[in-house]
Formats: C-alpha cells, structure tokens, sequence
C-alpha cells in the first residue's frame, strides 16, 4: 500500500470502526499570498488512555509527508515526529518511523485495537 493522505484517512475510519473517537480537522497553511500546504489532522482517542494524531501535509506541487505525535498511550508520548509509513490489519496498527537505507529493517510500534473497559 502506498501512503498518500488518502490512506490516512482510510486508516482513521479503520481506527473509528475499533471504537476510536476521531476529531478531523483541515487547515490551509499559507506563505505570503500562496498555500505552502493543506494540513490533514486526525486526533485518535479510545479512552482515557490512549490519545495520538496522525498528520497528513499535502503541497501544491502534490508531495505529502506524514506526522504522528504520542499524546498519550498509557504511560509514552511523545513530541511530533516523522512518519515513514503505517499498515492498518483488523487488529492492529504498525506505524514505522525509520526504515534502516541500506538493509530496510526499521523502527516501528503496533498499536493493538483492544477495547477499553
């Protein structure tokens, strides 16, 4: 699967059918009189416990880039950082923030979509 903005959002209605709440928000960023970039947030919450955003940046010139920040998660959090690629599966979903160049084996944490009682 290729990530676009697109995806993100497919990957947001996943999360809200595992009974997340989700707050979408959009906002055009601009410099001077052009757009510099369309700002897709998805704030991510299923109880008081877990809390996150996902970030989708589209450009004028039709690249994207991808942010997650770590609200909370029981105990972690963390500022935004850059996201390199996620995969949604029924239950779960792996957000991979560094990919090594030269071997491909990268960083990455799985949220399990459990229910919160």
């Amino acid at each position: 699967m290729k990530m676009s903005a697109l995806y993100m959002s497919e990957t947001a209605d996943h999360l809200r059918s595992a009974g997340y709440t989700i707050e979408h928000t959009t906002e055009v960023k601009k410099t001077g009189d052009s757009v510099a970039f369309d700002r897709q947030r998805y704030r991510c919450t299923h109880g008081p416990e877990v809390n996150f955003i996902m970030e989708a940046l589209v450009y004028p010139d039709g690249l994207e880039s991808y942010y997650m920040e770590i609200t909370k998660i029981g105990n972690l959090r963390s500022f935004s950082f850059p996201l390199d690629s996620w995969k949604f599966r029924k239950s779960t979903v792996e957000f991979k923030y560094y990919i090594h160049p030269q071997t491909g084996l990268g960083l990455s944490f799985i949220l399990d979509l459990i229910e919160v009682e």
